[in-house]
């Protein structure tokens, strides 16, 4: 219950980042993160001097970072062990490339539910 409402309360502080379909699973989060790009790659060019081809979006990196260090927090507290690791480190991303690749990850959300 905790990463759950922690993946919603951080989604609420980015303006570029849209919750699509998400579940919490034992051993994570899956979920379809809808990334402003125009944004973040405003955001990103001005970061930086070298272009990259398919950047990994800032907004997301930012967005999961974020919400692992307040769920891990709050789940510390819960458990009496402040500082005791509760994630891995960084996480896995997958681009979205079409319409049909969405709708099948949606499926595939769905079909993992409670």
């Amino acid at each position: 219950q905790i990463a759950a409402d922690e993946w919603l309360r951080t989604a609420q502080a980015y303006q570029n980042i849209r919750l699509d379909r998400w579940r919490v699973l034992p051993d994570g989060i899956r979920a379809v993160v809808i990334v402003d790009s125009r944004q973040d790659n405003r955001q990103a060019e001005s970061k930086s001097t070298y272009p990259r081809s398919q950047p990994k979006p800032h907004a997301l990196t930012a967005f999961i970072a974020r919400f692992k260090a307040a769920a891990a927090k709050r789940i510390n507290l819960v458990r009496g062990q402040p500082g005791a690791p509760v994630w891995q480190r960084g996480y896995h991303e997958q681009r979205i490339e079409d319409e049909t690749m969405l709708v099948r990850l949606r499926q595939l959300l769905a079909d993992s539910g409670q």
